[in-house]
């Protein structure tokens, strides 16, 4: 049994890559643990793109270190 993060894109959060990635969570968590993270869910703001860059890293390096049981 694996840990899969599937991370979207997308700021349209019912979009055609949400589904797409909900079909594959849906798959791939038969015999494993996944989350999906939407960047739809975080307010990104152009002007602190260098600070977003590494807060996104950080967040990222949480999910799989935290948050994935």
């Amino acid at each position: 049994m694996s840990n899969i993060i599937i991370l979207t894109g997308s700021m349209r959060k019912n979009g055609n890559t949400a589904l797409l990635a909900q079909r594959f969570a849906d798959g791939a968590a038969v015999n494993n643990n996944v989350d999906i993270v939407s960047v739809a869910d975080y307010k990104v703001n152009p002007r602190f793109a260098l600070y977003l860059h590494f807060k996104r890293i950080y967040d990222i390096l949480y999910l799989i270190f935290y948050r994935m049981p």
